[in-house]
């Protein structure tokens, strides 16, 4: 919305000045860029048959658009968002002590 836009420029500080139609402006800009991108990850998820957009299918929409890829170079995860594997998580946590090895080995 135009008023939240707004309002961010004006607490952001960004400027001393902007004139009144800055933010209505900067308000169709970031709503055409959200509606390329969205729009080109759900093609992507309805050609791998997929009901959901996820990270991944928006990063590869920013990829195939030139226009996309050149205006927010740098601003999209390299990773995608991808979940870790419950293999790795499990790996990666600390393992819980049980009552029995508690009463054998008492902390000092």
């Amino acid at each position: 919305p135009v008023s939240r836009v707004d309002r961010q420029l004006r607490s952001g500080r960004f400027a001393e000045r902007f004139g009144a139609r800055a933010p209505v402006y900067l308000a169709a800009v970031l709503q055409w860029v959200t509606r390329e991108t969205v729009g080109a990850a759900g093609e992507i998820s309805k050609k791998s048959k997929q009901r959901r957009i996820s990270p991944s299918h928006l990063q590869a929409a920013v990829r195939k658009s030139a226009l996309l890829k050149r205006l927010l170079r740098g601003g999209v995860p390299r990773r995608g968002g991808r979940a870790v594997p419950r293999s790795q998580r499990a790996a990666s946590r600390p393992k819980k002590e049980t009552t029995e090895s508690k009463k054998r080995c008492p902390r000092q």
